[in-house]
């Protein structure tokens, strides 16, 4: 189930953030979910988020043999170099694809 892969994804992302001992296996874990992004680019997009919230529960939009379309709307507060944290809220688009055996990978998102 694609909803499953951007669930997991979400969560790992999560944990990571709340709890800083975790962040970097966490954010390792998350980077398995996804077809081709490493370790260091999630570690470099959430250094600075104090706290990541499902505000909508992923819903499948669109699903197709081995592609899949799944929407999710979060909310993160960051910390700005100004040191001021601000929150904003997002409507992300994951797309996905099976790999041979059937398991959901995240291919792409677009965030608005």
């Amino acid at each position: 189930n694609p909803k499953v892969a951007v669930n997991d994804y979400l969560e790992y992302i999560q944990r990571g953030i709340g709890d800083s001992k975790t962040f970097d296996s966490n954010m390792k874990k998350a980077s398995d979910v996804w077809e081709n992004r490493t370790a260091d680019s999630f570690k470099k997009s959430y250094k600075n988020v104090k706290k990541f919230t499902i505000t909508d529960e992923p819903k499948v939009v669109n699903q197709k043999g081995g592609n899949a379309t799944v929407k999710v709307k979060v909310k993160q507060s960051t910390i700005g170099t100004d040191g001021k944290e601000s929150e904003k809220e997002s409507v992300i688009t994951y797309n996905l694809v099976a790999d041979k055996n059937g398991k959901w990978k995240i291919k792409s998102n677009i965030v608005k």
